[in-house]
C-alpha cells in the first residue's frame, strides 16, 4: 500500500485524483439552459459545473481507493492514507463551486449545493451507493441539477424541459449499465447497487422502461431508441456502457441543437 507519495508530485496527485476526462462531457450540462446568456456568465456556469464534478468525483477517488482495481481508473488506489493536497483540493473545489454559483444567484446556488450533497452522500456519509435505488437516485442529483446553473426564471428556454427528462432518462440507463460493468468491484466493496439488487434481466427491464416513460412525456423517440437498443447488443458491459455513453452524447447534442435552432 502506498502511504505516501514525494511532496513534489502531490500537487499533480490531487489534480489527477479529480479526474476530468471522465466527467469533462458533463461540464457542458449548463448551456441548456444558459446559451442565450452573455459570454462571462455561460462561462461561470460552466466553471461552476466543473468544480462540482470535480468535488463528485475526487471524493469518490478517496472512498474507493480501497476497492477500485485500476489505477488508470482511480489514480489513488493502493494509497492507505489520502494525501493532504487531496483534502484541500476537494475543499477548494467546494469553496469555488459555491462562491461562483452564489454570484449566479439563488437557483444556481441551490442546484449546486443538490449536486455537492448528493456527491457527498452517493460516495461518504451513509454511501448511498451501496443503498438499491437510493444510490441511482443520489448519482441522478449529482448531475441533473447542473442543467439549470445559470438559468433565471426570466430565461427559461422552451426546450429546457424535454432536454432535462430526457437527458435524465439517458443517465439513468448509463448508470444502470455502469453498475452492471462494475459488479465485481461493487460485491468486493460489499455494495448492493440496483443493478446488482435486481440482476441482469430485472436490470434490463428497467432500462426499457426507463425509455417508454421517458418516451411517453417527451416523445423524444430518436434520442432514446438508439442508445437504449445499444445496451442490449452483446459483449462486455464495459464496452457496452461507453457505447450507450457516446451514443446519448450524440442523441443530447443533436437534441439540444433542435430545440435551440427552434
Amino acid at each position: 500500500m502506498r502511504a505516501a507519495v514525494s511532496t513534489h508530485t502531490t500537487g499533480f496527485l490531487a489534480l489527477r485524483a479529480l479526474r476530468a476526462p471522465q466527467w469533462a462531457y458533463f461540464a457542458v450540462l449548463p448551456l441548456a439552459g444558459a446559451l442565450t446568456f452573455e459570454p462571462t456568465r455561460i462561462a461561470l456556469s460552466l466553471f461552476v459545473a466543473s468544480a462540482s464534478l470535480a468535488f463528485a468525483y475526487g471524493l469518490n477517488a478517496v472512498t474507493e481507493r480501497h476497492t477500485d482495481a485500476s489505477a488508470s481508473k482511480n489514480p489513488l488506489v493502493g494509497f492507505a492514507t489520502v494525501p493532504r493536497s487531496v483534502t484541500l483540493t476537494l475543499a477548494a473545489c467546494v469553496f469555488l463551486a459555491l462562491s461562483g454559483a452564489a454570484i449566479l444567484g439563488t437557483s444556481s446556488l441551490i442546484a449546486v449545493s443538490v449536486s455537492l450533497a448528493a456527491g457527498a452522500l452517493y460516495s461518504a456519509g451513509p454511501r448511498l451507493k451501496s443503498w438499491p435505488g437510493a444510490g441511482l437516485v443520489a448519482n441522478t442529483l449529482i448531475f441533473v441539477p447542473l442543467l439549470s446553473i445559470g438559468v433565471t426564471g426570466r430565461s427559461l428556454p422552451s426546450a429546457f424541459p424535454e432536454l432535462s427528462l430526457v437527458f435524465t432518462a439517458l443517465l439513468l440507463q448509463n448508470q444502470l449499465v455502469h453498475e452492471l460493468a462494475d459488479a465485481k468491484e461493487d460485491e468486493a466493496a460489499q455494495a448492493l447497487t440496483t443493478a446488482r439488487s435486481l440482476g441482469i434481466v430485472g436490470t434490463r427491464a428497467l432500462i426499457i422502461g426507463i425509455a417508454i416513460a421517458a418516451v411517453l412525456i417527451t416523445r423524444s423517440f430518436a434520442a432514446l431508441i438508439i442508445p437504449t437498443l445499444i445496451t442490449f447488443i452483446p459483449g462486455d458491459w464495459s464496452r457496452r456502457r461507453k457505447a450507450h455513453r457516446l451514443a446519448s452524447i450524440v442523441s443530447g447534442a443533436a437534441l439540444f441543437a433542435s430545440g435551440f435552432a427552434s
